[in-house]
């Protein structure tokens, strides 16, 4: 399996499960409540603290009208355009991780977002999963990442050829994340049982994007299926208006699944099974 890193961790078969908190969209455009949210991950025991980069135009068409999410119809596209910010408020995020102790890493939509990451001289690089058949972005950010900066790919709306043509693109230097793009996701969709046959068909360490409503479920079946990743939504408020933030976990919570996490990892696999079927019957 190829070797990935992310700043000073390596992920892979034996080492401890990366946790990535999800923070997207959550501050609303607000650099202090951003920053809070790093804290907030960082105090929780995440390994690194997710954002998106937002242009509109590179998300949705100007026409696309209202859609359903978890916080009801939405304008989407004034609603993302509403988020647009500048290189220098991510520019502040990353540093807030710095002085933190966790790493930064946000998605890129389109060049100008990739772009944007390349000038803050990031780590690794995320990509959603509707993007991952955007073959020429892919191609864009492996070459801004150079051979060693890894490229995190959702799958969540591909199939195994998809995935086979980002791969060709992206490079061995990448991650694959399962995940089911549904909002809430319900757990029994998850086939966690698919993680290890990704790992042996692409070479690659995998993971689990996790968009189910349980802290620990998903999460700790996922890291018994051998998930070296794991990315879950966090937010201040599952009532704070955000627009993943009625599917994503309060601090507390997302405390409580890293702690599970660790529990899990101490104990000898059969025991770590028997405690979630314990939890979860």
């Amino acid at each position: 399996m190829a070797e990935v890193r992310i700043g000073d961790r390596r992920l892979g078969p034996g080492e401890p499960c990366y946790v990535v908190a999800e923070a997207g969209s959550a501050h609303g455009g607000d650099l202090a409540q951003g920053r809070e949210l790093i804290d907030a991950a960082a105090a929780a025991g995440a390994d690194c603290v997710k954002f998106q980069v937002i242009f509109a135009d590179e998300i949705v068409h100007p026409l696309s009208g209202s859609i359903a999410l978890p916080g009801g119809s939405t304008p989407i596209y004034e609603r993302f355009r509403a988020l647009e910010r500048g290189p220098e408020f991510y520019a502040a995020l990353l540093e807030r991780c710095r002085e933190r102790g966790v790493e930064f890493l946000a998605s890129a939509f389109g060049r100008r977002s990739a772009a944007l990451l390349a000038s803050l001289g990031v780590k690794a690089y995320k990509v959603a999963s509707p993007e991952l058949n955007h073959l020429e972005l892919l191609r864009e950010m492996r070459t801004l990442a150079g051979q060693s900066r890894p490229l995190v790919l959702s799958t969540g709306v591909s199939r195994l050829s998809d995935v086979e043509r980002a791969l060709a693109v992206s490079g061995g230097c990448t991650v694959l994340l399962h995940c089911i793009t549904a909002y809430p996701a319900p757990e029994e969709q998850y086939n966690l049982r698919l993680l290890g046959s990704l790992a042996a068909v692409f070479g690659v360490p995998v993971g689990v994007s996790d968009h189910s409503l349980d802290p620990l479920l998903v999460p700790g079946a996922a890291l018994l299926e051998g998930a070296c990743l794991l990315e879950k939504h966090i937010t201040l408020s599952r009532r704070g208006g955000g627009l993943d933030d009625p599917i994503a976990l309060e601090p507390e919570a997302f405390a409580l699944m890293v702690g599970g996490l660790r529990r899990l990892r101490g104990l000898e696999r059969g025991a770590a099974r028997a405690e979630l079927e314990r939890q979860y019957g």
